[in-house]
């Protein structure tokens, strides 16, 4: 004979898949994707080691930084040698005319933005490691204080790597420098296939144009002239896709439950 749920029994489960749905949906809640954030090198923390204080601005080989939740680490050229140390990156006051002494720093910016020195590299990754997608920077070439020895131009290489295990690349020239040498800040709006790409990973390089018009990204060559600002990137967290199915499965499994059981039980009378 068929037995009726009963009414409490009936209500203990619908409650406990609402909280398992609701609990799957807390992460997606809470993921800073609902909204993009700006990297503008403001209110970050190091990474501290016994190599990297609290309070440092110069970063060497893998030190590392954070800020809204992403990780910010200079690494060496894959053109150096991997035992090469030193210093890679520093972050810099815009507003303090004594923070650039052996560089010419780009004019127009009066926050902080980061540099990257000697041929470095820029890496971003989420903290969290979810993926993320980045729609827009500011960046410009930094040219050594005694001028380049070379054509004295050059490229800001980015170099992701996607969430489905493929990659993709996108390079943009620097901007002219003015009468005095100095490169400003130029923007730069990654629209189309790199900027619609879940990312994991993200690198930024710099190559530098020779005089028959190839741009070179090779530490040997390039001489420790290779080395760029960069400010404000715009950046959106996406939630695994794992975590949403949850959360529809989640709903619609409650959904469903409450279909039946507000249908009558069998045999009962119309």
């Amino acid at each position: 004979m068929n037995r009726p749920s009963h009414p409490s029994r009936a209500r203990g489960a619908a409650a406990r898949l609402l909280r398992a749905a609701v609990l799957g949906a807390l992460p997606l809640l809470a993921a800073p994707g609902a909204a993009a954030a700006v990297l503008t090198f403001e209110t970050v923390a190091n990474v501290v080691t016994p190599q990297l204080g609290a309070g440092e601005t110069n970063y060497n080989t893998g030190d590392a930084l954070r800020e809204s939740g992403f990780t910010m680490r200079v690494l060496n050229h894959p053109t150096a040698d991997p035992a090469d140390y030193g210093l890679l990156g520093v972050r810099i006051d815009g507003a303090d005319p004594s923070a650039c002494v052996n560089l010419r720093c780009p004019g127009g910016n009066g926050g902080h933005y980061f540099s990257i020195v000697n041929d470095g590299v820029f890496a971003l990754a989420r903290a969290d490691a979810l993926g993320f997608r980045l729609a827009s920077l500011r960046f410009a070439l930094l040219a050594p204080a005694g001028g380049f020895s070379g054509a004295g131009s050059g490229q800001l290489v980015l170099s992701g790597v996607a969430r489905d295990g493929g990659s993709v690349s996108a390079s943009m020239d620097f901007g002219p420098p003015d009468l005095n040498g100095n490169y400003g800040f130029s923007y730069w709006s990654l629209a189309g296939a790199f900027g619609d790409t879940v990312l994991s990973s993200l690198t930024a390089s710099a190559c530098l144009y020779d005089g028959a018009g190839a741009c070179i990204a090779d530490h040997l060559l390039n001489q420790n002239q290779a080395q760029f600002a960069i400010d404000e990137l715009r950046v959106s967290v996406v939630p695994e896709p794992a975590g949403w199915l949850m959360l529809g499965l989640g709903l619609g499994g409650l959904a469903l439950f409450r279909r039946r059981s507000a249908a009558p039980p069998s045999g009962a009378p119309a």
